[in-house]
C-alpha cells in the first residue's frame, strides 16, 4: 500500500464518522451543547438589525423566545470546556508508555489547523478583496492567542475561534499539570483530586476578586445590551456594507455623544475583555471535567454501595439540577428581583462552576457502572442515540462554519426575505438550513483533509499510543467549540 493510499482514505473515515465512542453519552452531551449555541449565534444573525433600545422593536424582542434563549444559552459553553478537561485528563491518567509532553501538545495545536483552514477557505472564496486587505485580523486567529488581541483587530468570521484559543491554552498548562504528578511525582489518585479541588475553590477568589459589582448599576433598569455595542463600529459597518444591509440602527456620533450607550459598551467591552475571554476566569470548568475524570477512575476501583450517604448526595444533585431547569425555561426580570450588589456578585461568580458541576454529575451517572448507585439508564439511553455520534465528531468544523453561513444566507442569499418574519419563526428556519449546509462541507472535509491530516502527523510524529487511547484522542481532537461559544 502507497502512502498517499494511507493517508487518504475517505470511505473508512465516513464510516468511522457512525462508529460510537469508548464514551458514547459524550458525543450526546457535545452536540446538544453545540446545536444549542449554533442556534443561539442564529438568533443574534437576525437580532444585529433590531434597533437598539429604546425603540419598540428592541423591547418587543425582549418579549420573544429568541431572547430567551440568548441569555441562558451562553452558559452552555462550559460544557466544551468540562468535556475537554474530562477527556485529557483520563487520557492523561491512563496512558501506560512513557510520551514526550511537548510532542503531545504540539500534535494537538496540529489538530486545530484543519478547521482553521476550512473556514479561511471559506472566507478566501466568498469574500471580497476589501475584506482582506487588514490581513491582522485573520493571522492573529492562527496561532490561537485572540483573547489577548483587542477585539478591535478580531475578524467576525473568525469570532468563534476565541473558545478554540482558550482551549488550547488550557490544553497546554492542564497536560503539563497531569503528566508531572502522575508520572514525574507518583501522586495517587486521591492525591490529585485533592490539588484540582484546591485549584477549583481558587477559581471562586479568582472570579471574586475579578469581578466589579459596580459596574451592574450603570445601566436603566430594563435595558438589555445590544451585541452590536460589543463589537468595534468600524469592523461592523464594513460588514453591514460588505453584505448589503441596511444602514446601522446605531451610528457612531449616537454612541459617543449618549452616555447610556458609551458606558453600556464600555461595560460590555470591559466585561468580554476580563471576565470572559481570559483563561484565569474560565479555567474552572475544565478543573471540573478534571475532577470528573479522576472521581470515575477511583469509582472504578471502589464502587459505592447504595447508602443512605449516597442517596442524600443525589438528592441535592437533583435539587440543583431542578433549579437549573427552572431557570432555563421562567425567564426571571432584574427589575422584579431588585437583587443587591452582593448577590449580584455571588451569582456572577459562581454561576460556571455551578453549572459545570451539575453537568459533571449528569455526565458522572452515564458513566459509571451499572452496579454504581448513581448510575442513570434513562439518561444513558437519550444521550446515546445514534444520530449524536456523526454529528459530534463534525462538531468542529460546524462550529467555525455556522455563523459565516448564516449570516450569507440571510443577508445577501435565499434566506433574506426572513428578515421581515417574525425572529421566533425566522432563526429556527434558518438554523435548519444553516445546519445541513455545514455539515455536508464538514462531512467532505472530515474525509478528505481532517482525517488525512491527523494520519500524516501520527507517520511524522510517530507518537504512538494503544488503541483505547487513539479512541480518548479522537474524542478530545472533536471537543472544539463552541463551542464552545457568546
Amino acid at each position: 500500500m502507497s502512502s498517499s493510499s494511507f493517508i487518504f482514505q475517505p470511505l473508512k473515515d465516513f464510516n468511522c464518522l457512525f462508529k460510537s465512542n469508548k464514551f458514547s453519552t459524550i458525543d450526546g452531551l457535545r452536540t446538544s451543547a453545540h446545536l444549542s449555541l449554533v442556534y443561539l449565534h442564529i438568533v443574534m444573525v437576525f437580532v444585529l438589525l433590531i434597533p437598539m433600545y429604546p425603540n419598540k422593536e428592541w423591547l418587543e424582542y425582549l418579549k420573544t423566545n429568541s431572547f430567551l434563549v440568548t441569555s441562558y444559552a451562553p452558559l452552555i459553553l462550559e460544557i466544551f470546556f468540562l468535556l475537554t478537561g474530562f477527556l485529557l485528563t483520563y487520557q492523561t491518567l491512563t496512558i501506560k508508555e512513557n510520551i514526550n509532553i511537548y510532542l503531545f501538545i504540539f500534535k494537538r495545536f496540529l489538530r486545530y489547523l484543519p478547521g482553521l483552514g476550512l473556514i479561511y477557505l471559506y472566507i478566501f472564496i466568498f469574500d471580497d478583496s476589501s475584506m482582506n486587505k487588514n490581513w491582522i485580523q485573520y493571522f492573529i486567529h492562527l496561532p490561537l492567542i485572540q483573547n489577548y488581541i483587542n477585539t478591535d483587530y478580531w475578524s467576525l468570521s473568525l469570532i468563534a475561534t476565541w473558545s478554540n484559543s482558550l482551549d488550547f491554552q488550557v490544553y497546554i498548562l492542564l497536560s503539563i499539570l497531569i503528566y508531572f504528578l502522575s508520572m514525574k511525582y507518583k501522586l495517587n489518585l486521591r492525591q490529585i483530586y485533592d490539588i484540582l479541588y484546591i485549584l477549583l475553590l481558587s477559581s471562586f477568589c479568582v472570579c471574586f476578586y475579578c469581578f466589579d459589582s459596580r459596574t451592574m448599576n450603570t445601566k436603566k433598569e430594563g435595558v438589555q445590551l445590544h451585541p452590536l455595542i460589543a463589537l468595534n463600529y468600524t469592523q461592523v459597518k464594513i460588514y453591514f456594507e460588505f453584505n448589503n444591509l441596511p444602514s446601522l440602527s446605531i451610528n457612531e456620533t449616537t454612541v459617543t455623544n449618549d452616555l447610556n450607550y458609551l458606558q453600556s459598551s464600555i461595560i460590555l467591552k470591559n466585561h468580554l475583555k476580563y471576565y470572559y475571554y481570559p483563561l484565569h476566569i474560565r479555567y474552572s470548568s475544565f478543573i471540573v471535567g478534571s475532577l470528573l475524570a479522576v472521581k470515575l477512575l477511583l469509582s472504578g476501583h471502589n464502587i459505592q454501595n447504595n447508602n443512605t450517604f449516597s442517596r442524600f448526595k443525589k438528592l441535592i444533585y437533583g435539587i440543583l439540577m431542578c433549579c437549573l431547569f427552572l431557570s432555563i425555561i421562567r425567564q426571571l426580570k432584574i427589575t422584579q428581583l431588585k437583587p443587591s450588589e452582593i448577590m449580584i456578585t455571588i451569582v456572577m461568580c459562581s454561576i460556571r462552576q455551578l453549572i459545570s458541576i451539575i453537568f459533571a454529575f449528569l455526565l458522572y451517572t452515564t458513566l459509571v457502572d451499572k452496579q454504581h448507585s448513581y448510575h442513570n439508564k434513562y439518561l444513558k439511553q437519550i444521550l446515546c442515540f445514534h444520530i449524536f455520534t456523526p454529528l459530534a465528531k463534525l462538531s468542529y468544523s460546524v462550529y467555525l462554519l455556522h455563523f459565516r453561513i448564516a449570516s450569507d444566507l440571510v443577508y445577501k442569499g435565499p434566506l433574506n426575505k426572513l428578515l421581515i418574519v417574525h425572529i421566533d419563526l425566522a432563526a429556527p428556519i434558518c438554523f435548519i438550513f444553516t445546519l445541513i449546509i455545514s455539515v455536508l462541507i464538514a462531512c467532505i472535509w472530515y474525509c478528505f483533509v481532517e482525517q488525512p491530516f491527523v494520519r500524516l502527523t501520527n507517520n511524522l510524529f510517530h507518537l504512538t499510543t494503544s488503541s483505547s487511547n487513539d479512541e480518548q484522542q479522537s474524542l478530545i481532537d472533536n471537543n472544539s467549540y463552541c463551542l464552545k461559544k457568546e
